[in-house]
């Protein structure tokens, strides 16, 4: 029977971590996994044979808002898609066939089993007519993929009195285009955490947890903004903060990371 995993949720609640993920057998056969007050992932009974719990394989989901998008030329698109899979999505904005955004690259350091939520962004600043068109959302993780239905984006305005006028922004105020707010982990296994940011200038990046700048040797922090945590430890879990800005202005936004343990 083919699994579908449609939900994971983690909740905080009385400073008790919840972890639960829903299977789902062809609309046929439920089985809620659960675990309260522990940092484990015990085996599951069922599997499609090859030894691996089905909660482990590869999957994916992705939604963005459907329906058509209208836009006057020289103002802002921006257009928005959610993913969470296992392991963490690789998610890009499609017009057509064309990619007009960039996914988080794939890492073989990055091994074992993880969960992620992933939120990508497409932004125009200055919309032209050459923007008009059908957008979807593909996400990837591992071997499983997944695409959206189309949403058409409609832009009005001509272009020539967009280029007489000069309302195109020079500077622009940082805004996310790729960021999580929720990643699982395997512990001792490497995770690498997206936040990319937009903004004229290029926004500062920096992460923050308990109100202090992160500093430790195991992490690395790449170029584009994204956290890299080597040999992920229990001490890791908590609640991050990523920060851009830019002369015009500050943005953040927050990342749960949880390490888990296989030990039976």
């Amino acid at each position: 029977m083919d699994l579908k995993i449609v939900a994971v949720c983690i909740v905080l609640s009385c400073g008790a971590l919840i972890v639960e993920a829903r299977t789902v057998f062809s609309s046929r056969y439920s089985s809620p996994f659960r675990h309260e007050h522990q940092n484990s992932l015990s085996p599951l009974p069922f599997n499609n044979g090859d030894g691996r719990p089905d909660l482990k394989k590869d999957w994916v989901k992705a939604h963005h808002e459907l329906g058509g998008t209208t836009v006057v030329a020289g103002s802002r698109l921006e257009l928005q898609c959610d993913a969470v899979g296992g392991p963490m999505p690789q998610v890009e904005w499609f017009k057509r066939r064309l990619a007009v955004t960039r996914g988080l690259e794939e890492d073989n350091k990055i091994r074992g089993f993880g969960l992620g939520k992933v939120v990508t962004r497409y932004i125009v600043d200055c919309v032209t007519p050459e923007h008009e068109g059908e957008y979807s959302c593909q996400a990837v993780s591992g071997g499983k993929r997944f695409a959206t239905e189309s949403s058409l984006v409609v832009v009005e305005g001509a272009e020539s009195e967009l280029l007489n006028s000069g309302d195109c922004p020079t500077q622009v105020a940082p805004r996310f285009i790729m960021f999580s707010p929720m990643t699982l982990q395997d512990i001792g296994n490497n995770v690498r955490v997206p936040c990319r940011a937009h903004g004229l200038p290029r926004p500062r990046i920096f992460w923050t947890k308990d109100g202090k700048l992160v500093e430790n040797p195991r992490f690395k922090f790449h170029e584009e903004g994204d956290m890299e945590i080597e040999s992920i430890q229990w001490e890791d879990m908590g609640t991050y903060t990523c920060v851009a800005e830019n002369p015009l202005g500050k943005e953040s936004t927050s990342t749960f990371i949880y390490p888990m343990s296989t030990k039976e």
